[in-house]
């Protein structure tokens, strides 16, 4: 009975092990997947920076009523 067990425990360990494994393989595909996006977005977004050109003027409408009011002190 217990070289059985130990049996069973071993075949555990191996499933485990393997499944282990399988799901580090899957990882690593997907890790290099989005790397590889990552790096398109930051040309994309690289190159959008670099097209981009400062603008510091504002159009701010004047409002023709406004009136400054002055507090006698």
């Amino acid at each position: 009975m217990l070289s059985t067990l130990e049996g069973e425990v071993t075949n555990l360990k191996e499933f485990v092990v393997d499944e282990f494994e399988a799901t580090m393989s899957a990882l690593d595909e997907q890790i290099e997947k989005f790397n590889e996006e990552l790096v398109i977005c930051r040309v994309f977004v690289g190159k959008e920076v670099l097209g981009v050109t400062p603008n510091h003027q504002m159009n701010v409408p004047k409002s023709e009523n406004f009136k400054v009011n002055q507090c006698s002190m």
